[in-house]
């Protein structure tokens, strides 16, 4: 929907190839470029694991299981599982998006670099993406589709 609105608001300046694997990859680009500008590894690592929590979260699952002391003797053992947590009814969809090697290299090696931070949180290429396009989904949900969040973007294509 927020696609069409460009489309509806800047009818002259929006592509109608423009879709929304280009606007999670212009996402993508423009937070490696605030990376590059110089931010604290400890923030980021942080706001990924913060972010981590809210979009994928996940619940712990204990399991009894037998366990066998010696060849007469068995003993309960309690243990604990984490599970990513996922509803019943949710729905995915997948989505190719493409983009040069270099830029997908630059985001594996800052989660590397970000890996002293992030403790026992592993996070995936494809996770911190997710995070980036649900970060800026939540923003227009919260603050409305702004003209200036519209023109930005639009700035960030050339057109304007």
């Amino acid at each position: 929907m927020f696609i069409q609105d460009l489309r509806d608001n800047y009818p002259e300046d929006m592509s109608y190839s423009f879709d929304i694997g280009q606007l999670i990859h212009m996402l993508y680009t423009d937070f490696l470029h605030q990376i590059k500008r110089g931010v604290k590894n400890e923030d980021v690592a942080l706001y990924l694991k913060q972010s981590k929590e809210k979009y994928f979260p996940t619940k712990k699952v204990e399991k009894r299981v037998i366990k066998q002391m010696n060849h007469y003797s068995f003993q309960y053992e309690d243990i604990e599982e984490v599970k990513e947590f996922e509803e019943e009814e949710e729905k995915f969809a997948y989505l190719d998006i493409r983009a040069a090697e270099k830029v997908i290299l630059r985001g594996e090696i800052l989660l590397y670099d970000l890996s002293p931070f992030l403790g026992d949180t592993n996070i995936t290429l494809e996770q911190l993406i997710a995070i980036i396009y649900l970060d800026f989904i939540k923003t227009v949900q919260e603050h409305g589709n702004s003209i200036a969040v519209q023109q930005t973007i639009l700035n960030k294509l050339g057109t304007k």
